[in-house]
């Protein structure tokens, strides 16, 4: 996680929130590398202990404005808008409460004071055993976070396709995942790492069930096999945790039908409220989003297109179609 203007207050431990415009695919109870500067090489890790949401960075608590490390409003205000953009102060963000696992780095380092040359030695080694472990994580993150996150969303298509040759694609994503951990230089990781989208499609579009069993054999095949290393094995076991936190299909019928259930007993009730709801919740959004709204509105209105609300993941959203072959105005209620 990239901490390009705080990275000492959370190494020093005097920042344990972050809020940020987007979610990212960062999940709770995870593990990440500290960084302050982009593709820079890690200076600590932290663990994701929270993650929510707010209406827009104004409506941040005190309390977590201090834990953000600022002493004011103001001032939090104030590094968000030079960071992000004055806009996005009033547009929703994602914060992350997190807590500080490791620092790479000395107290000297830290507050930017000269080192020793027997310090610098002994970090150099810390730094370097690091930069390994986090190189398989981060490959084993986008990867294999992104496929459970496919998972949880793909299973629910009606038309989910079964894998065809579970064993050969089984050995492809072994001889992958094992390339990009020991890869000699770029050219040979960049090779490996254009496997990846083709060795993806298959598994998004496969049920829970196979997914699950794929990831099984294949933590088998890489255990059993004695020349992938530890750290590769037993880094993707580390992730696999992810796999066992998806819904069953199961669980995802039984609370679309209690979803069903609450609709039709508070749709008469809310209908009163809708429209004061909507126009609290979309005065918040960003003023060229409503203009470009407010226009496609009109055209649908005039020119027979749909204006639809959507649910979709925890939330609401507005689209508007003017027509066939026109793009659609979408934006979240």
């Amino acid at each position: 996680m990239l901490f390009m203007h705080s990275w000492q207050k959370v190494l020093q431990g005097k920042q344990t929130l972050t809020t940020r415009p987007v979610r990212g695919c960062y999940v709770t109870n995870r593990t990440y590398a500290i960084r302050k500067e982009r593709c820079g090489k890690p200076i600590g890790r932290i663990r994701i202990t929270e993650i929510f949401t707010k209406r827009s960075a104004g409506r941040i608590s005190d309390e977590d404005i201090l834990q953000e490390g600022f002493k004011s409003k103001k001032s939090f205000e104030d590094a968000y808008a030079a960071r992000f953009g004055r806009d996005a102060v009033y547009q929703p963000v994602w914060c992350f409460r997190f807590e500080l696992v490791e620092s790479y780095l000395s107290e000297k380092e830290i507050a930017g004071e000269p080192v020793g040359i027997r310090t610098a030695i002994i970090n150099s080694y810390h730094l370097g055993k690091n930069v390994l472990k986090d190189s398989v994580l981060e490959i084993l993150q986008h990867s294999f976070l992104s496929l459970a996150y496919g998972a949880a969303f793909g299973m629910r298509r009606k038309n989910c396709m079964p894998i065809k040759d579970m064993n050969a694609l089984l050995e492809k994503w072994k001889s992958v995942i094992v390339g990009l951990a020991t890869a000699h230089d770029k050219d040979e990781e960049d090779a490996f790492e254009a496997q990846v989208n083709d060795l993806l499609t298959p598994l998004l579009t496969a049920r829970t069930k196979e997914v699950r069993e794929f990831f099984d054999l294949l933590m088998a095949a890489l255990k059993e096999d004695q020349s992938v290393p530890y750290f590769v094995w037993r880094s993707l076991e580390f992730y696999g945790s992810a796999f066992k936190l998806l819904p069953d299909e199961g669980i995802i019928r039984l609370k679309k039908q209690l979803a069903t259930e609450i609709a039709e007993i508070v749709e008469q009730d809310v209908l009163p409220d809708f429209k004061d709801a909507m126009i609290k919740a979309l005065m918040w959004r960003d003023g060229d989003r409503l203009e470009a709204i407010k226009t496609a509105a009109l055209e649908a209105k005039a020119k027979g297109g749909k204006i639809e609300l959507k649910g979709r993941e925890s939330c609401l959203f507005l689209e508007v179609s003017r027509g066939r072959g026109k793009k659609k105005e979408v934006v979240q209620v």
